[in-house]
């Protein structure tokens, strides 16, 4: 029989190979898609040299040997986050969970916790920062917390998620969206 010890060990390291495999994947990606606009570049005149390459995604911009720190800081900065909290802020966002955690000094200053320590700041974050329009999206393709969730959870966040106004959201931060 094995130990809880064991199940989290082995359930963080399938977690830590899903990660570098879509990692592996993404670059793939995008290697293939530079191959496609090198040859396009002949067709059209003006177009920039590949960049994509050395830049890091958002929230990306640090040595991958600095997670521990990091996260070790974002527990630290906040008063009553726990550490797994932090990680999971960290590996979702990378530095870009400096723009959730802004100001914020206490675990209370985050909102309602909706479950599994996704709150309301990191909720409205998304909707702000990358758009997202519906708690499915949140659950599923964000933070894979649909997995972990349960329906009354769901439900609650659906609700939070359905009282905000996106586009007021963009407008703030990007100014007027137009759709035509």
């Amino acid at each position: 029989m094995s130990s809880t010890n064991e199940k989290d060990s082995s359930s963080t390291t399938l977690r830590a190979k899903n990660r570098s495999l879509a990692f592996v994947v993404l670059r793939v990606i995008q290697s293939l898609v530079e191959q496609v606009m090198e040859q396009l570049a002949a067709y059209l005149p003006g177009l920039n040299k590949s960049w994509t390459r050395s830049a890091p995604l958002p929230g990306g911009d640090f040595a991958p040997k600095e997670s521990s720190k990091r996260i070790a800081e974002i527990a630290r900065m906040v008063a009553g986050m726990e550490v797994r909290q932090a990680a999971r802020l960290f590996h979702c966002y990378g530095t870009r969970c400096d723009l959730i955690l802004d100001g914020v000094q206490r675990l209370e200053d985050l909102g309602e916790d909706f479950g599994h320590g996704l709150s309301a700041r990191e909720v409205d974050y998304l909707m702000r920062e990358e758009w997202v329009k519906s708690a499915q999206d949140i659950l599923w393709r964000r933070t894979k917390l649909g997995l972990k969730f349960s329906f009354e959870q769901s439900a609650r966040l659906e609700a939070h998620v359905a009282g905000r106004d996106t586009e007021s959201y963009r407008e703030a931060r990007y100014g007027s969206v137009g759709s035509g």
